[in-house]
């Protein structure tokens, strides 16, 4: 159904400390395309997940049929560890703010 892309060749350009995944920051070598692969769980997590990638590529999927933005991505496989990579949308000039981020300043706010 969906192809799995190899990052064996991608340059590793940063570590990614939130979430409970382990993420790493790779940069394509060709396109210069920047990516977040997200695989397993850090070691400090509660929680079990499984995950391969397939959960989030469908949710891109759906979300691009849907008309809904979505970072785009694909599942993907890096010595060995299957995951997903996210690819970068943030302009230079923008700065990305994560979802826990806005949902605090949300709830933050009298409702």
């Amino acid at each position: 159904m969906f192809s799995r892309i190899c990052l064996d060749d991608w340059f590793e350009v940063g570590k990614e400390p939130e979430g409970f995944q382990n993420k790493l920051w790779f940069a394509n070598p060709i396109s210069g395309q920047v990516g977040l692969f997200k695989y397993g769980l850090s070691s400090s997590s509660q929680f079990k997940n499984n995950s391969n990638g397939f959960d989030e590529k469908f949710t891109c999927e759906l979300a691009r049929i849907m008309n809904i933005f979505c970072a785009d991505g694909d599942m993907a496989v890096y010595k060995n560890k299957q995951g997903f990579v996210s690819y970068n949308f943030v302009q230079e000039s923008q700065m990305l703010k994560h979802g826990h981020e806005l949902l605090c300043e949300y709830y933050s706010v009298e409702h």
